[in-house]
């Protein structure tokens, strides 16, 4: 980890204050001269997201208000650090796995990688993308729609959390939305067995019968790893509460004669094949595995405010522990966490 993170909720207006304030001192070259440390933009840039500032009573109807909003943001909803750590975490990359964030934000998930200069993004605004290149100078950040990214390199993991619902016009004439061209995008970069760590709308091939097509574009392409359904928290610092996501793994496929895909299921809860699998295709060694479904904590700390391996938890499946025991990187625990 580059940078600790320190959570505070903000109004809109702070944030948008903070955000004028940075991208002025980036602009003007002098955060340093400022006393403005990478570590307080990490912590203090959140983006568009939220900030849009429309009425709904201003639009004759939500449809129009949505467009109007979506317009204004981007789909720019940065990853919060926390869940971002959670991924990489789980993941177990190497220093010389080579990973990419298609729409990579402010850079949020760079932070966690064992090695920025294996890291490689794409951002389409300017004012991110000029965040993400300043606090992670090593990596390899482009400025640009990701329908234009071509890196001249395939990597080991995508990571990432595309906008959602953005509608795109393929030159086709297809329509498709942000969140499925990022996946199809990614299984263009990734290499055979690379993985794909995507968060995205509940809705995202919810249903096997009306996302048939969808469903069988992505088999096309990818073996299914396991998804699971994120906190409708996860996401408040930047103005969303209440929002459905899902984290999906996903494995590009192989021509390997002794490798076999596995279809995909709507299904949210990471049973015991879907560990097994990650385990064999990741090299995540037992107990190094995401958590699964978020419910109540009870943390139990020492004196000194270390976390003791016996804290109580319930879960919807079972209590995930790296080697030594402890509970596993995770988001805040919010309203639903009681530590004593």
């Amino acid at each position: 980890m580059k940078y600790e993170y320190y959570p505070k909720r903000r109004t809109e207006q702070e944030r948008r204050e903070l955000n004028e304030q940075i991208l002025r001192l980036l602009q003007s070259e002098a955060c340093e001269q400022a006393g403005v440390t990478d570590e307080d933009i990490f912590n203090r840039y959140t983006g568009d997201g939220g900030l849009h500032g429309l009425r709904r009573s201003d639009y004759e109807n939500y449809n129009a208000f949505s467009a109007a909003k979506k317009e204004l943001e981007n789909g720019q909803f940065f990853t919060p650090p926390p869940l971002c750590e959670m991924i990489v975490s789980a993941l177990r990359l190497s220093d010389t796995d080579l990973a990419a964030d298609l729409t990579c934000g402010m850079g949020n998930f760079f932070n966690f990688l064992p090695n920025e200069r294996n890291a490689y993004g794409c951002e389409v605004d300017p004012n991110a993308c000029a965040v993400a290149r300043k606090l992670y100078p090593q990596a390899h950040i482009v400025q640009g729609d990701i329908r234009d990214y071509e890196p001249q390199t395939h990597f080991d993991f995508v990571l990432g959390n595309p906008p959602f619902h953005l509608r795109w016009i393929m030159p086709d004439a297809t329509v498709m939305t942000s969140h499925q061209y990022y996946c199809l995008k990614a299984a263009k970069l990734l290499k055979p067995l690379g993985i794909l760590a995507v968060i995205v709308p509940a809705s995202f091939l919810a249903d096997s019968f009306s996302d048939k097509g969808a469903i069988r574009m992505m088999e096309s392409r990818f073996s299914f790893l396991g998804q699971v359904m994120l906190p409708e928290h996860a996401f408040s610092d930047s103005g969303v509460d209440g929002f459905p996501t899902k984290l999906q793994f996903w494995q590009k496929k192989s021509i390997a004669a002794d490798w076999a895909p596995k279809r995909y299921s709507t299904d949210c809860a990471v049973n015991n094949d879907v560990r097994k699998q990650i385990r064999e295709y990741i090299g995540v060694v037992p107990g190094r595995i995401i958590c699964v479904y978020y419910v109540t904590v009870v943390v139990e700390k020492s004196a000194e405010g270390i976390v003791n391996p016996g804290y109580l938890a319930t879960l919807v499946d079972e209590v995930q522990r790296d080697s030594a025991g402890y509970i596993m990187p995770w988001l805040e625990c919010g309203p639903a966490c009681y530590e004593h």
